[in-house]
């Protein structure tokens, strides 16, 4: 819990600096658009408001268009508003970027939906949260201190329509501090250590995990190096290595409900502790005035500790778990061969201004907080473009398959795509307009339907920017 508490600290630094700046009695407040000068520094006040239509609230594995008599989707709308603040400050000295941002989604049912008694408040979201920061002691000196703080309160929505609250929140804190060498104009380095604390919440009977109020939490430390040789004008070398520690608050989770075993789970879910590694290197940077290209490979391994989870279910000093706490049900895997493979490639194409295109794939693996953990392949395209003055179109569509390991073992297809038309109506407002698609199934045979999903979704919104 020492980086949570640290993070509380940072927090309350970054909200302190944001204020103080804002009642600087030096502040030179400007026009909507141009921004607020303080010295050196620039504040960005913002403010998003915006409408949303979805076909499927919940996130159920029922038809988008039912057949007469059939189940469909919740289908509904929501109001959402996020005021934000980002302050950068750039002098020989010190180089700052910070900001906050705070999110509130309203649902409403849609009165066309065959289910629209259900009470869709129970998706209500207003802890949407997320600060971030990234202070730089002396950029262009020798050496220098590089501190990052990174905060988010995220929530999804699950498929349990009658609970009083339908949504897993997510709290993860990312706490960084590296000593930064840069012995020549192209050569840098980046050393030192990270704290993560990643935090799972849910109401009670909301999900077949959640059996309280708190799901799980995890506290992870490590330590890391990252460095670049900048051989040619914006076009770098990368050589990225980090080392982490990991323990589960919890490293049985209780999945009985009504005291019946989970399909999946049966009575509990292991999560076991662990450690890893991962190293990566490869090029960054434009290769010539309309092609930009990212190209990095790496490898990586997890171990899983397996005696975690028989000491802690010892420590309770009960059986509720019986004999099912055996390393043969899967928490036992570790992560490692070409499950550990790591590769990243893109490439951007613009070829004239105001016009690119972008595709590349990746190739990855995280820890898991309902089994050991998933590796991912995907891929992307997207084209960005002005297509009048004042008028930009953004288009994209991603895939990825993702493999699940341990207790919980699965495979899926995750597919999305959108659009989106904004307009600057001037220097302080843009209109915007888009839709999407997200659809997630099986990749498994048979299929496990229960996972499986569509929802469309279209969004109307503004954004004042002072």
């Amino acid at each position: 819990m020492g980086a949570f508490g640290y993070s509380r600290a940072m927090k309350g630094a970054l909200v302190l600096s944001l204020i103080s700046v804002g009642l600087s009695p030096s502040a030179a407040f400007a026009e909507a658009g141009d921004h607020v000068k303080v010295g050196s520094a620039e504040v960005v006040p913002s403010l998003k408001l915006g409408y949303e239509w979805r076909s499927n609230l919940y996130l159920e594995e029922n038809p988008l268009f039912p057949a007469v008599g059939e189940q469909g989707t919740v289908r509904g709308s929501a109001f959402v508003a996020t005021p934000g603040l980002k302050l950068s400050l750039l002098t020989n000295e010190v180089s700052l970027e910070m900001g906050a941002s705070y999110g509130v989604r309203k649902f409403f049912a849609s009165s066309k939906s065959q289910n629209s008694s259900y009470n869709v408040a129970n998706l209500d979201q207003f802890n949407n949260f997320d600060v971030f920061g990234n202070l730089h002691i002396l950029p262009n000196g020798l050496v220098g201190v590089r501190l990052e703080e990174s905060f988010a309160v995220s929530n999804r929505p699950i498929e349990s329509q009658f609970a009083d609250d339908a949504l897993i929140t997510r709290t993860r804190n990312d706490t960084g501090g590296y000593i930064v060498l840069s012995p020549g104009n192209a050569l840098s380095f980046d050393l030192g250590g990270f704290f993560l604390y990643d935090q799972y919440d849910g109401n009670e009977g909301s999900s077949e995990l959640v059996s309280g109020s708190r799901v799980n939490n995890k506290l992870g430390y490590g330590g890391a190096l990252r460095s670049q040789w900048e051989f040619f004008p914006r076009t770098a070398l990368v050589l990225d290595g980090q080392v982490e520690k990991f323990d589960w608050e919890r490293n049985v989770v209780t999945t009985a409900g009504d005291d019946e075993p989970n399909e999946n789970t049966g009575n509990g879910l292991a999560m076991p502790d662990g450690w890893g590694w991962r190293a990566t290197a490869g090029i960054k940077g434009r290769v010539t005035n309309k092609v930009v290209v990212n190209a990095l490979i790496g490898y990586g391994q997890t171990t899983y500790d397996e005696q975690s989870v028989l000491d802690y279910a010892a420590s309770l000093n009960n059986n509720v778990w019986g004999d099912e706490l055996d390393p043969s049900e899967g928490w036992d895997t570790d992560l490692k061969g070409i499950a550990g493979l790591l590769a990243y490639g893109s490439v951007t194409w613009t070829p004239v201004t105001g016009q690119s295109f972008s595709a590349g794939y990746k190739r990855d693996f995280q820890d898991s907080w309902f089994t050991n953990y998933v590796t991912y392949n995907s891929g992307f395209a997207r084209y960005n473009g002005a297509l009048a003055r004042r008028w930009d179109l953004r288009l994209e569509g991603n895939y990825r398959l993702e493999a699940y390991a341990g207790e919980v073992v699965r495979n899926d297809h995750v597919l999305s795509t959108s659009a989106g038309l904004s307009y600057d109506a001037t220097d302080w407002l843009t209109l915007n307009g888009g839709s999407t698609w997200r659809r997630r199934v099986s990749a498994d045979t048979p299929a496990l339907a229960s996972i499986e999903y569509d929802d469309v979704g279209f969004q109307l919104g503004m954004k004042l920017t002072y």
